[in-house]
C-alpha cells in the first residue's frame, strides 16, 4: 500500500523528466503506474487474504463497523483505481521522446494528486484503529462505531503519529522502488541528476522518520515505551534493529545523492528498505500488545469522545 498511494505522482513526475528520446526510452511513466495499480490490487488481496484468515479478535473490530463504512470503504478504493488507471492510459506504452501535451500533463497530475490523497487520508488512520480495537476490543466501549466516534478514534496521538509515519514512509518506500526499478539506468549521465534528486528526497525523509518515530514514542503508555527499549526481547530486537537497518538506509541514500548512482547502491537501499519495513512492523505489532494491556485496565465505560474531553 505504500507504492500504491505514492507511484502515481512519481509517473508524472517521470513523464516531466522526458527531455530527450535517449531518456524516454528508459524510462516508461505508465509502467510505473501499472505497477501503482498492482500493489493496490495485490494490497486489497492481502488485506482480504488476512481478514479470514485472521483472528475472531481482526473479525470483531470489522464488525464494528456499519454497513455503508464497508461501501464507502470500498468506493474509496475503486475510485483510486479507476484514477490510476486513466492515469496509466495517458502515457503512450513506448514513450519515444514524445513529450505529454500540456493538458494531458496536467490531467495526469489531477490524477495522480487525487488518487494518492484519497489513499493517504482514508487508508492509515482507518487501518490503525481497526489494528488497535483488534488488539484492544475495550479501546471504545461502542458496539457500533458511528462516524463520530470513529473519527474520534482516528484523532488519538497515537494513531495521528502512525498515520504521518505510514504517509511518510510511503513517500520514501515508493522513491527507493523507482531507484530500484530503473536501477540499471541512473548510471547514464543524462540521467545522474534524476538518480540523485531521488536519492536525496528519499534522505531527507528517511531522517525526518526520527522525529516522527520520537513523536510515536512520546505518544505511548509508559509500559509500550519500556517494552520497545527491552522489557520486551522480541518487539525491542525488531525496534532497534529497524533503527539500525534505517541508518544503513541512510548510508546507501548517501552515497546515491553525493553521485555514486550506481546500480548497487540502489539495490542496497531497496534491500535496506524492505528490512526497515518488516522490522517496524514486528515493534509495532509489541507496541499494540503493550497498549492492550494496559488499556483493559481502564473503565470500559469511557469513551474516545470522554478521552478526548479529558
Amino acid at each position: 500500500m505504500n507504492l500504491a498511494c505514492v507511484l502515481p505522482l512519481h509517473a508524472c513526475w517521470l513523464a516531466g523528466r522526458e527531455g530527450t528520446p535517449q531518456q524516454a526510452n528508459r524510462f516508461s511513466p505508465r509502467q510505473v503506474a501499472w505497477h501503482s495499480l498492482l500493489a493496490l490490487v495485490l494490497g486489497c488481496l492481502l488485506g482480504g487474504l488476512q481478514y479470514w484468515l485472521g483472528e475472531d479478535s481482526l473479525r470483531e473490530a470489522w464488525s464494528r463497523l456499519p454497513a455503508r463504512a464497508y461501501r464507502f470503504a470500498l468506493s474509496e478504493l475503486a475510485f483510486s483505481a479507476a484514477c490510476i488507471g486513466w492515469l496509466m492510459f495517458l502515457f503512450p506504452p513506448i514513450s519515444g521522446g514524445i513529450e505529454l501535451t500540456r493538458k494531458r500533463s496536467a490531467l495526469a497530475w489531477i490524477l495522480a494528486v487525487l488518487s494518492s490523497s484519497n489513499l493517504l487520508y482514508h487508508f492509515p488512520s482507518l487501518m490503525s484503529v481497526l489494528g488497535k480495537l483488534t488488539a484492544n476490543p475495550s479501546w471504545s466501549r461502542l458496539e457500533q462505531l458511528p462516524r463520530k466516534e470513529l473519527l474520534l478514534l482516528m484523532k488519538q496521538p497515537d494513531i495521528l503519529a502512525i498515520s504521518v509515519h505510514f504517509a511518510m514512509a510511503s513517500v520514501a518506500v515508493a522513491l527507493v522502488y523507482v531507484l530500484w526499478l530503473f536501477a540499471s539506468e541512473w548510471s547514464h549521465e543524462d540521467l545522474q541528476h534524476s538518480g540523485r534528486m531521488l536519492a536525496g528526497v528519499a534522505l531527507l525523509i528517511s531522517l525526518l522518520q526520527f522525529g516522527v518515530g520520537v513523536w510515536l514514542l512520546a505518544s505511548l503508555p509508559a509500559e509500550s515505551r519500556d517494552r520497545l527499549l527491552g522489557g520486551d526481547m522480541i518487539a525491542a530486537i525488531a525496534f532497534g534493529g529497524g533503527i539500525f537497518s534505517t541508518l544503513l538506509l541512510c548510508g546507501s541514500l548517501a552515497n546515491i545523492a553525493l553521485g555514486k548512482v550506481t546500480q548497487a547502491d540502489s539495490r542496497k537501499a531497496a534491500m535496506w528498505t524492505v528490512v526497515t519495513v518488516l522490522l517496524m512492523t514486528v515493534a509495532l505489532k509489541g507496541i499494540r500488545s503493550a497498549k492492550a494491556t494496559v488499556e483493559q485496565k481502564e473503565p470500559r465505560q469511557k469513551t474516545a469522545t470522554a478521552r478526548l474531553v479529558s
